[in-house]
Protein backbone atom coordinates (compact mmCIF):
# COMPACT_ATOMS: atom_id res chain seq x y z
CA UNK A 1 0.00 0.00 0.00
CA UNK A 2 2.73 2.66 0.72
CA UNK A 3 4.88 1.50 -2.40
CA UNK A 4 6.03 5.20 -3.68
CA UNK A 5 8.08 6.31 -6.44
CA UNK A 6 9.81 9.61 -5.86
CA UNK A 7 11.62 11.39 -8.54
CA UNK A 8 13.64 14.70 -8.13
CA UNK A 9 14.46 16.73 -10.87
CA UNK A 10 16.84 19.61 -11.26
CA UNK A 11 17.18 21.97 -14.36
CA UNK A 12 19.96 24.57 -15.43
CA UNK A 13 17.56 27.10 -16.55
CA UNK A 14 14.55 29.05 -14.65
CA UNK A 15 11.05 27.90 -14.86
CA UNK A 16 9.06 30.82 -15.33
CA UNK A 17 5.64 29.28 -15.42
CA UNK A 18 4.06 25.95 -14.38
CA UNK A 19 0.92 24.29 -14.44
CA UNK A 20 -0.49 21.23 -11.85
CA UNK A 21 -3.01 18.88 -12.32
CA UNK A 22 -4.15 15.52 -10.39
CA UNK A 23 -1.83 13.37 -12.26
CA UNK A 24 1.31 15.79 -13.50
CA UNK A 25 2.81 18.65 -14.18
CA UNK A 26 4.66 20.50 -16.94
CA UNK A 27 6.85 23.43 -16.80
CA UNK A 28 7.31 26.76 -18.97
CA UNK A 29 10.93 27.56 -20.42
CA UNK A 30 12.24 31.07 -22.10
CA UNK A 31 11.39 30.43 -25.88
CA UNK A 32 14.43 29.28 -27.26
CA UNK A 33 16.28 27.86 -23.98
CA UNK A 34 18.32 25.20 -24.25
CA UNK A 35 17.63 23.32 -20.93
CA UNK A 36 19.64 20.23 -19.46
CA UNK A 37 17.97 18.01 -16.69
CA UNK A 38 18.85 15.91 -14.18
CA UNK A 39 17.05 13.44 -12.77
CA UNK A 40 17.14 11.05 -10.16
CA UNK A 41 14.51 8.44 -8.17
CA UNK A 42 13.85 6.75 -5.15
CA UNK A 43 12.01 4.23 -3.68
CA UNK A 44 12.62 5.38 0.14
CA UNK A 45 11.87 9.18 0.14
CA UNK A 46 12.75 12.24 -1.86
CA UNK A 47 15.36 13.32 0.27
CA UNK A 48 17.43 10.16 -0.81
CA UNK A 49 16.53 10.95 -4.93
CA UNK A 50 18.11 13.47 -4.08
CA UNK A 51 20.99 12.15 -2.56
CA UNK A 52 21.33 9.75 -5.34
CA UNK A 53 21.42 12.58 -8.18
CA UNK A 54 24.47 14.04 -5.70
CA UNK A 55 26.18 10.44 -5.75
CA UNK A 56 25.92 9.49 -8.97
CA UNK A 57 25.50 13.07 -11.94
CA UNK A 58 26.43 16.16 -8.99
CA UNK A 59 29.77 16.60 -10.61
CA UNK A 60 28.71 16.06 -14.35
CA UNK A 61 28.02 20.03 -15.63
CA UNK A 62 26.75 17.98 -18.87
CA UNK A 63 25.28 15.47 -20.82
CA UNK A 64 28.26 15.30 -22.65
CA UNK A 65 30.07 13.98 -19.44
CA UNK A 66 27.83 11.76 -18.18
CA UNK A 67 28.24 9.77 -21.85
CA UNK A 68 32.06 10.14 -21.28
CA UNK A 69 32.28 8.68 -18.32
CA UNK A 70 29.01 5.90 -19.13
CA UNK A 71 31.78 4.59 -21.89
CA UNK A 72 34.87 4.46 -19.66
CA UNK A 73 32.83 2.49 -17.36
CA UNK A 74 31.68 -0.39 -19.81
CA UNK A 75 35.03 -0.14 -21.11
CA UNK A 76 36.84 -1.04 -18.25
CA UNK A 77 34.08 -3.63 -17.49
CA UNK A 78 33.92 -5.36 -20.20
CA UNK A 79 37.95 -4.89 -20.49
CA UNK A 80 38.20 -7.66 -17.74
CA UNK A 81 38.23 -10.48 -20.51
CA UNK A 82 40.46 -9.78 -23.05
CA UNK A 83 39.88 -12.06 -25.67
CA UNK A 84 42.61 -13.11 -28.34
CA UNK A 85 41.89 -15.50 -31.89
CA UNK A 86 39.35 -15.84 -33.64
CA UNK A 87 37.41 -13.24 -36.40
CA UNK A 88 36.96 -10.07 -35.71
CA UNK A 89 33.09 -10.73 -35.91
CA UNK A 90 33.54 -13.52 -33.31
CA UNK A 91 35.00 -11.40 -31.23
CA UNK A 92 31.91 -8.62 -31.76
CA UNK A 93 29.53 -11.36 -31.03
CA UNK A 94 31.45 -12.44 -27.20
CA UNK A 95 31.91 -8.89 -26.27
CA UNK A 96 28.14 -8.05 -27.68
CA UNK A 97 27.03 -11.25 -25.24
CA UNK A 98 29.04 -10.06 -22.30
CA UNK A 99 27.43 -6.74 -22.45
CA UNK A 100 24.25 -7.85 -22.37
CA UNK A 101 25.30 -10.75 -19.40
CA UNK A 102 26.36 -7.80 -17.18
CA UNK A 103 23.01 -5.87 -17.29
CA UNK A 104 21.71 -7.88 -14.63
CA UNK A 105 20.54 -8.23 -12.18
CA UNK A 106 19.94 -4.08 -11.39
CA UNK A 107 20.24 -2.82 -7.84
CA UNK A 108 17.21 -2.07 -6.02
CA UNK A 109 19.33 -1.14 -2.98
CA UNK A 110 20.08 2.74 -2.59
CA UNK A 111 22.92 4.49 -0.35
CA UNK A 112 22.16 6.69 2.23
CA UNK A 113 24.49 9.91 3.29
CA UNK A 114 27.02 7.62 5.18
CA UNK A 115 28.14 5.46 2.20
CA UNK A 116 25.50 2.53 3.86
CA UNK A 117 23.52 0.47 1.46
CA UNK A 118 19.59 -0.01 2.38
CA UNK A 119 16.60 -0.77 0.47
CA UNK A 120 12.93 -0.81 0.29
CA UNK A 121 11.27 -4.15 0.53
CA UNK A 122 8.16 -4.81 -1.95
CA UNK A 123 7.44 -7.96 0.22
CA UNK A 124 6.32 -5.56 3.21
CA UNK A 125 6.94 -2.13 2.69
CA UNK A 126 9.36 -1.84 5.36
CA UNK A 127 13.20 -0.15 5.02
CA UNK A 128 15.73 -3.06 5.73
CA UNK A 129 19.86 -2.33 6.04
CA UNK A 130 21.95 -4.13 3.36
CA UNK A 131 21.27 -4.97 -0.73
CA UNK A 132 18.44 -6.10 -2.52
CA UNK A 133 18.70 -6.50 -6.43
CA UNK A 134 15.84 -7.39 -9.10
CA UNK A 135 15.86 -8.44 -12.75
CA UNK A 136 16.56 -11.25 -12.52
CA UNK A 137 14.49 -14.45 -14.16
CA UNK A 138 16.51 -16.83 -12.16
CA UNK A 139 15.86 -19.93 -14.19
CA UNK A 140 19.04 -20.82 -15.93
CA UNK A 141 21.38 -17.56 -14.94
CA UNK A 142 21.97 -19.68 -11.68
CA UNK A 143 24.13 -22.33 -14.01
CA UNK A 144 25.80 -19.85 -16.50
CA UNK A 145 25.49 -16.43 -15.62
CA UNK A 146 26.43 -16.65 -11.92
CA UNK A 147 29.68 -18.87 -12.34
CA UNK A 148 30.54 -15.68 -14.71
CA UNK A 149 29.94 -13.23 -12.33
CA UNK A 150 32.14 -14.81 -9.99
CA UNK A 151 34.47 -14.86 -11.50
CA UNK A 152 34.43 -11.23 -13.24
CA UNK A 153 32.67 -9.09 -9.78
CA UNK A 154 33.28 -11.43 -6.89
CA UNK A 155 32.21 -8.89 -4.55
CA UNK A 156 29.22 -7.67 -6.21
CA UNK A 157 28.05 -11.43 -6.76
CA UNK A 158 28.42 -11.90 -3.25
CA UNK A 159 25.90 -8.88 -2.06
CA UNK A 160 23.72 -10.48 -4.42
CA UNK A 161 24.25 -14.05 -2.95
CA UNK A 162 23.32 -12.77 0.41
CA UNK A 163 20.90 -10.76 -1.05
CA UNK A 164 19.14 -13.96 -1.78
CA UNK A 165 19.50 -15.13 1.78
CA UNK A 166 17.83 -12.26 3.55
CA UNK A 167 15.26 -12.45 1.45
CA UNK A 168 14.07 -15.75 1.96
CA UNK A 169 10.19 -15.85 0.50
CA UNK A 170 12.02 -14.43 -3.41
CA UNK A 171 14.48 -17.01 -2.64
CA UNK A 172 11.71 -19.87 -2.47
CA UNK A 173 9.55 -18.10 -4.68
CA UNK A 174 12.51 -18.97 -7.59
CA UNK A 175 14.27 -21.80 -6.48
CA UNK A 176 11.86 -23.31 -8.20
CA UNK A 177 14.45 -23.49 -11.21
CA UNK A 178 16.72 -25.68 -8.82
CA UNK A 179 14.59 -28.19 -8.59
CA UNK A 180 11.51 -30.16 -9.57
CA UNK A 181 9.15 -29.99 -7.00
CA UNK A 182 6.79 -27.27 -8.32
CA UNK A 183 6.03 -26.59 -5.02
CA UNK A 184 8.60 -24.75 -3.74
CA UNK A 185 7.66 -21.95 -5.84
CA UNK A 186 3.61 -21.63 -4.81
CA UNK A 187 4.02 -22.20 -1.04
CA UNK A 188 6.62 -20.27 0.03
CA UNK A 189 5.51 -20.99 3.70
CA UNK A 190 6.87 -24.46 3.33
CA UNK A 191 10.14 -23.90 1.90
CA UNK A 192 13.40 -25.26 3.33
CA UNK A 193 16.86 -23.89 2.10
CA UNK A 194 18.01 -27.63 2.86
CA UNK A 195 15.51 -29.78 1.22
CA UNK A 196 15.92 -27.08 -1.84
CA UNK A 197 19.64 -27.44 -1.91
CA UNK A 198 19.62 -30.92 -1.46
CA UNK A 199 17.05 -31.38 -4.16
CA UNK A 200 19.54 -29.22 -7.01
CA UNK A 201 22.01 -31.92 -5.44
CA UNK A 202 20.39 -34.69 -6.63
CA UNK A 203 19.31 -33.16 -9.66
CA UNK A 204 23.03 -32.26 -10.77
CA UNK A 205 23.80 -35.89 -9.80
CA UNK A 206 21.25 -37.73 -11.45
CA UNK A 207 22.62 -35.79 -15.01
CA UNK A 208 26.23 -36.83 -14.08
CA UNK A 209 25.47 -40.75 -13.78
CA UNK A 210 22.87 -40.23 -16.84
CA UNK A 211 26.01 -39.12 -18.64
CA UNK A 212 28.50 -41.49 -16.86
CA UNK A 213 30.30 -38.48 -15.86
CA UNK A 214 30.37 -39.75 -12.22
CA UNK A 215 29.02 -43.02 -10.34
Amino acid sequence: DNFKNYIFIRFDRPIIAFRQWPNGVSVQFASGSKVQVKAASSYISLKQAEQTMKQELGNDKSIEQTIRRGRQTWNTLLGRLLVEGGTVEQRRTFYSCLFRASLFSRKFYEIDTDGRPYYYSPYDGKIYKGYMFTDNGFWDTFRALFPLTCLLHPTQQGRYIKALLDAPVWLAALMVAAGRDRRYGRQPRHFSHCRCLGQGYQDSVSRLRAQGLCS
